[in-house]
């Protein structure tokens, strides 16, 4: 239910990454100064995941992150602002079951 502080710093391989949607809390500087991380996806949610400061500091320009829903994404923007990240690039996507 939780990604830890520090938990990805520095990480140089991570270029994506899928957070499930039991995931409560990102801690501090969680992903930190992975260069190469350029898309997060936040799996559907009723509620945004608290999200420490500077957890995705120094990541790759232009990082997307993606939601599930419109409303998951209108949340996401708000808990990334205020972690720090100054103007979030947040998507929605909605998947079709085959």
């Amino acid at each position: 239910t939780e990604i830890r502080e520090e938990a990805f710093y520095k990480c140089k391989a991570l270029k994506s990454f899928i957070i499930s949607k039991n995931v409560k809390i990102i801690g501090e500087k969680a992903f930190y100064g992975c260069e190469k991380l350029k898309k997060v996806t936040f799996e559907n949610t009723k509620k945004a995941p608290e999200i420490g400061e500077k957890a995705f500091s120094k990541t790759a320009k232009g990082i997307k992150f993606m939601a599930e829903n419109k409303k998951t994404a209108k949340l996401l923007k708000t808990a990334l602002k205020s972690s720090g990240v100054k103007t979030p690039n947040v998507y929605y996507v909605t998947y079709t079951k085959l």
